[in-house]
């Protein structure tokens, strides 16, 4: 079935909780357990929504387990699955929130796979698409960084996990392009011509035979090309308004790009081995992409 914009932007709002809580399951202990609160708030969100979306009648104040019998005439065959592990895991946040029992690092990993199993298995059954596919990728602009997305997912799917980051990476830029242009010349992480250029003067130093001080100077523009990305990426960071924290994982993650003057994109090598990315890391990297196109949407040309 067909969602409407509605529906699909609040289903992503859950998928983007479940990441959240994801990432904070695998924190220290016990910043860790304060994922079991956010797993819960994105399954009762979820369930609410599936009541909304099958006509199914609930009354107010609805009990967390009782949505498995509403909307259990409406899914046909056993209704909703994961009843049974939902249970527990219901059980364990009410005695973490109201009784203080903290979950241990174990319990916590087993709840992640428990609520990533339930999303998997029910969000086609009730909304017809897959639980991956919950993004607004269809809403990102501009159409360019839409179509980056769209490869990058297909790129994923085919396991070709260094095309998946590529494509990420350049419909990252073709984002913040725009909003780039209204804040001005901010470069955020994009190798910019000086760093280029203090490169290519570092490979000539070293191609040739050099004094000490020839030696100190290629190492002080060594350092300098560093501390200039550093500081043109927390600059634009800030003035975007985007997560330094989450942006800095992105960069872990992708691979460094560079545009020429009126040409296309291409990756610069940065020694990241992107073939060992994990599929979880491609999907964080994909939906930062997606955060940051929504945030920046106001700014969008």
């Amino acid at each position: 079935m067909a969602l409407d914009e509605a529906t699909l932007r609040r289903l992503s709002f859950i998928r983007h909780m479940y990441q959240l809580g994801a990432d904070q399951s695998r924190q220290p202990e016990p910043y860790s357990a304060v994922s079991v609160l956010i797993f819960h708030d994105a399954v009762e969100l979820f369930l609410q929504l599936a009541a909304e979306q099958l006509n199914v009648p609930t009354k107010t104040n609805t009990g967390f387990m009782e949505y498995w019998g509403f909307l259990e005439p409406k899914v046909g065959g056993a209704g909703l699955s994961q009843k049974q592990a939902m249970e527990r895991f219901n059980r364990a946040r009410v005695g973490f929130k109201h009784a203080g029992n903290r979950p241990s690092k174990e319990d916590i990993v087993g709840y992640r796979v428990t609520v990533a199993n339930f999303f998997l298995e029910n969000t086609r059954t009730v909304f017809g698409m897959d639980f991956a596919d919950a993004t607004l990728i269809n809403f990102v602009k501009p159409d360019s960084a839409r179509q980056q997305l769209v490869q990058a997912r297909a790129s994923q799917s085919e396991g070709n996990l260094v095309d998946a980051l590529t494509h990420t990476a350049i419909a990252f830029y073709e984002v913040i392009e725009g909003p780039l242009e209204q804040i001005g010349p901010v470069r955020l992480g994009r190798l910019s011509f000086l760093r280029v250029g203090m490169s290519k003067l570092r490979l000539s130093l070293d191609a040739e035979e050099t004094s000490q001080a020839l030696e100190a100077t290629a190492d002080m523009l060594d350092a300098l090309r560093h501390e200039v990305q550093d500081v043109s990426s927390t600059v634009a960071v800030l003035s975007l308004g985007l997560d330094p924290h989450r942006f800095a994982r992105f960069r872990r993650v992708t691979p460094a790009i560079l545009k020429t003057v009126g040409g296309p994109y291409r990756t610069v090598p940065s020694g990241k081995n992107l073939e060992r990315a994990s599929q979880e890391e491609i999907d964080f990297c994909i939906s930062f992409v997606i955060e940051t196109a929504v945030t920046l949407a106001d700014l969008q040309p």
